[in-house]
């Protein structure tokens, strides 16, 4: 039997920061990876306001590399990081730059890169508010258990896909892991993912209230998406348990 699940959109809205961005730790992180002097002294609250000081006391480009060496290290080859610390200063790459993987670090490198520097693009990303319910006892087990796991992405992208047109570029890019593949590419998808119990249904039933953070790219479709019933493919280790 298949698992069904109804799904609500109850409000998206664009946010240009994603829980625990630049927190003051990661802040006084960078002012020591900047050499500032006197990091250490400098008041919690006040970090990030003397790491966006810091950087704009460099040439811009400067200070995009310092970004990208500090977030990064040798992860990514130097000629990769000069093509990125040019093209982050005109263009979004939070959602153009072709790995997926390097999209939320990108998205927080830009948020104080334009903190710093306000003429290149303020980065956005969609906060989806969200309520997810099962149809019958069976999945509303598989959905707290699911909910509960590590990485619930992949059903919560999947869940998604199916409120979204069958033209949108989510379904179209991802057409496979979808409906019938692994998703590995469903956590570059949704971001973050915070929960809560939601109130019961006019059935009785148990749902959760979710909090979502994508990007534009895949989420605005969403806008008038309103109530969908779903019936996402489920990964087999996931439905083994």
């Amino acid at each position: 039997m298949k698992h069904k699940f109804q799904l609500t959109i109850d409000s998206i809205e664009t946010v240009e920061e994603i829980p625990s961005t630049w927190p003051p730790e990661q802040c006084l992180a960078l002012l020591k990876h900047l050499e500032f002097s006197d990091s250490d002294k400098v008041e919690s609250e006040q970090l990030r306001d003397y790491a966006v000081m810091a950087l704009q006391d460099l040439e811009i480009e400067d200070a995009a590399k310092a970004l990208l060496d500090f977030t990064f290290g040798a992860q990514l080859p130097k000629g990769k990081k000069q093509n990125i610390a040019e093209d982050i200063q005109r263009e979004p790459l939070w959602e153009e730059y072709p790995d997926l993987a390097y999209h939320e670090p990108i998205f927080n490198i830009q948020r104080l890169f334009n903190l710093a520097f306000e003429q290149t693009p303020k980065p956005e990303v969609n906060r989806l508010q969200a309520t997810l319910g099962g149809t019958d006892p069976a999945s509303d087990a598989y959905l707290e258990q699911i909910l509960a796991s590590p990485k619930p992405e992949a059903f919560i992208v999947r869940c998604l896909a199916a409120a979204l047109p069958e033209d949108a570029i989510l379904n179209r890019l991802f057409e496979d892991p979808i409906h019938s593949a692994a998703f590995p590419e469903a956590e570059y998808i949704v971001w973050h993912v915070q929960k809560a119990p939601a109130a019961k249904s006019e059935k009785g039933r148990a749902a959760f209230s979710l909090t979502l953070y994508c990007p534009q790219r895949w989420s605005n479709q969403l806008e008038d998406a309103g109530q969908t019933l779903c019936q996402p493919y489920l990964d087999p280790e996931e439905t083994d348990h």
